[in-house]
């Protein structure tokens, strides 16, 4: 039994891999692939009561659709040797439904699974928090970047540098917060050099306080949301691209992030860390399992309902041709 669960923990892990493999959103699929690896015990739970479930319920939805069908006249065929095969498209249509339900639940499951891992596991509770702050003091770097540099597009003097990164540490420490509304206007009126400052300055912050992370998944993770970060901030327009939904929807709702507080006019680093975290990380690492389990789900809800009608309109054109044949055999008469 246990051999039989890690084999289609091993499975779901092939299965989600191969749906991530988006070069551009490797470090998405490289959190991924650390679940998958390390968790297929847990994934393969969560999937085999779902298949179960899902599976019978597709019987007892499959049974009842063709019995329906069925008592309709849905399989009407005058034939004489049409029981036989009327028999036969209800078992395989039944079995459909029942399969594309287990399939359903299958996929259910995967989802469910990696977002428990994700929340409650070592990457969710350890990695990605870090990756949250580290998105964190990018957007407090931006803000405090404005009033340090870029009006001749200059690179930091030692003294600035020096100033931001000590802005930076006391943002972290709880010593200042950012208003948001300041924060909303800078963020729209970004320059590049500021983004590439910001970006930079975030890493050396994040790396400083977290020397544990270096040569873990947290490498790859960081500057992945910090690209991803710098691509959207001060974006007029964004190209159709899902993995920008999360980073806009945390963007455009600062302000709630700030009510979590005292005062919703100012927002602090761990707020604006936790909003990171829930916003935007967590649903860009969810993002390609549950869109590849998505479409799946879309095959099993329309293959089996797609059998049955192919099957019920087969039988009404062979009744309707045995029908017609008969009126034409009936009109023709014997010895004609």
């Amino acid at each position: 039994m246990p051999s039989t669960i890690r084999l289609v923990g091993l499975l779901v892990a092939l299965a989600c891999t191969m749906s991530c493999s988006v070069a551009t959103e490797g470090a998405s699929r490289s959190v991924l692939d650390l679940i998958f690896a390390n968790h297929v015990d847990e994934l393969a739970w969560a999937i085999g009561w779902r298949s179960l479930l899902g599976g019978l319920l597709g019987l007892g939805l499959g049974l009842g659709l063709v019995f329906g069908a069925h008592r309709a006249n849905g399989f009407r065929w005058n034939w004489e040797h049409a029981n036989w095969l009327r028999g036969l498209t209800g078992v395989v249509c039944v079995l459909a439904f029942a399969g594309a339900g287990a399939a359903f639940g299958f996929w259910q499951g995967t989802v469910r699974g990696v977002e428990t891992v994700v929340v409650e596991g070592p990457v969710g509770s350890e990695v990605l928090p870090i990756v949250g702050q580290a998105g964190s003091t990018m957007l407090a770097a931006i803000y405090v970047g404005n009033e340090l540099t870029c009006e001749q597009e200059r690179q930091l003097d030692a003294d600035q540098q020096a100033q931001l990164n000590g802005r930076l540490d006391g943002y972290a420490a709880g010593e200042w917060q950012m208003e948001v509304e300041l924060l909303r206007a800078r963020l729209a009126d970004v320059q590049s050099c500021v983004l590439t400052l910001a970006t930079a300055a975030a890493r050396q912050q994040v790396a400083a306080r977290y020397p544990e992370l270096d040569g873990t998944i947290g490498d790859e993770v960081i500057p992945w949301l910090l690209g991803q970060l710098g691509e959207r901030v001060g974006a007029e327009q964004v190209a159709d691209n899902p993995y920008a939904k999360p980073i806009l929807a945390m963007l455009a709702s600062l302000d709630t992030a700030a009510a979590r507080d005292a005062d919703p006019r100012m927002l602090s680093h761990r707020e604006l860390s936790e909003h990171v975290l829930t916003v935007s990380v967590m649903p860009l690492v969810m993002l390609p399992v549950e869109q590849f389990a998505t479409s799946q789900k879309r095959v099993c809800v329309i293959a089996p309902l797609a059998l049955l009608l192919v099957a019920i309109g087969l039988f009404q054109l062979a009744h309707a041709l045995h029908q017609r044949g008969q009126i034409v055999e009936s009109s023709v008469g014997p010895g004609r």
